[in-house]
């Protein structure tokens, strides 16, 4: 429905009993502009595809620019009006009694917007998502926010002053990262600990969010492919054969229920976590190989541990001090993956002498081995 307004050279001449009375106005030519809220195909698809955001209530618009020190996105409070020196303005379309989100970049995608509103209002006004966003923060050490604050600093010539950034934006942004898939493996990889990925995954869960690019493409797969791949490459740079890596990734792949995530737990109430499924006793031996090389758990850390244990270079078992297989097994171990004709040989020796499954499922991960060996 359009509502009338009238142009101010006429409004100008009008006493204010005719300007209250719009069938007066009504005959006169005057202009008129449809105040119908505009429709964003961003926001309708982030709402089809997070449900949590529905029945949020919020002002939106989109500036979209290609300067790319414009941002993302910028959530908007009530009363906010951009700071003192006018460099940024509220947005035209954000009321000023009210939360909004502006979008900026065309690359924006829906789930940026459900980060967005999470990260600024959810946090505050959900329980459910207060408790989750407090645990995680309670974990949160200054030395993650300070490599975070020195990249910002660094390529976006971030000038506040540490702690006014952290809680301004360090904290939601570290929030923001891997909830909402924001950062990429390799940061994920460096900036959270295994205990945080576990909180944000109950905020994942919580709301809906699903790895989506910004044209709402499914990227699960990608992901994986890019997680499999880091793996190749680590394994390849240390002089692994073609043979060795796709029998260790045919491992990995069986192990981690072909998702390659570093986090994954042990269906059924197991003890298992990673990529390589690791029980207690080298899980254990792996933590304490870690903290001695100043590690953080990742993919790449867990493989990096694994070609320790071929090497028999670890030196982490935590009852005799020495290599968690011993030299001898590790020797073994070293030569069969360095001896391997096939992938089938190369997955074989892995599973027996790494993995020692319990239920082996040798033929899948002789399947996956093959498969990775033939995709290269």
């Amino acid at each position: 429905m359009s509502e009338w307004f009238l142009d101010s050279n006429i409004q100008a001449e009008l006493s204010n009993e005719w300007f209250d009375k719009p069938e007066i106005v009504a005959e006169l030519q005057l202009n008129t502009t449809d105040t119908k809220p505009k429709k964003y195909e961003r926001l309708e698809e982030a709402k089809r595809l997070y449900p949590y955001l529905q029945d949020k209530d919020f002002d939106y618009v989109e500036n979209l620019t290609d300067d790319k020190k414009k941002g993302y996105l910028e959530f908007w409070e009530p009363g906010d009006e951009g700071p003192p020196d006018g460099s940024v303005k509220r947005p035209e379309g954000i009321a000023l009694d009210r939360m909004g989100i502006e979008v900026r970049n065309p690359e924006t995608r829906p789930i940026d917007i459900l980060g967005d509103y999470a990260s600024h209002e959810g946090i505050y006004s959900d329980p459910k998502l207060k408790d989750i966003y407090d645990r995680y923060i309670a974990t949160l050490t200054d030395k993650q926010l300070r490599i975070k604050y020195e990249g910002e600093k660094k390529n976006y010539g971030e000038d506040r002053p540490f702690k006014q950034w952290a809680e301004r934006s360090g904290k939601p942004g570290m929030f923001r990262g891997y909830t909402f898939d924001q950062f990429s493996e390799e940061e994920i990889n460096e900036a959270y600990t295994d205990e945080q990925k576990n909180i944000l995954d109950e905020a994942k869960k919580y709301l809906g969010v699903k790895k989506l690019n910004y044209k709402g493409k499914d990227v699960t797969e990608k992901i994986k492919i890019n997680r499999s791949n880091q793996i190749k490459n680590y394994f390849t740079e240390q002089g692994y054969s073609k043979e060795a890596v796709s029998g260790i990734l045919g491992n990995i792949a069986v192990e981690s229920a072909d998702t390659f995530d570093s986090t994954i737990k042990q269906r059924k109430g197991g003890k298992a976590i990673g990529i390589y499924q690791m029980e207690p006793p080298m899980r254990k031996a792996y933590e304490g190989w870690l903290e001695k090389n100043n590690l953080e758990d990742s993919g790449i850390s867990q493989s990096k541990y694994i070609h320790a244990l071929i090497q028999g270079t670890d030196n982490s078992h935590p009852e005799d001090g020495g290599p968690y297989l011993g030299k001898g097994k590790s020797e073994t171990i070293r030569k069969l993956l360095s001896n391997a004709k096939t992938p089938e040989e190369a997955a074989i020796a892995f599973q027996d002498y790494i993995e020692k499954p319990g239920t082996p499922h040798t033929d899948k991960r002789i399947k996956k081995a093959n498969e990775y060996y033939e995709s290269d």
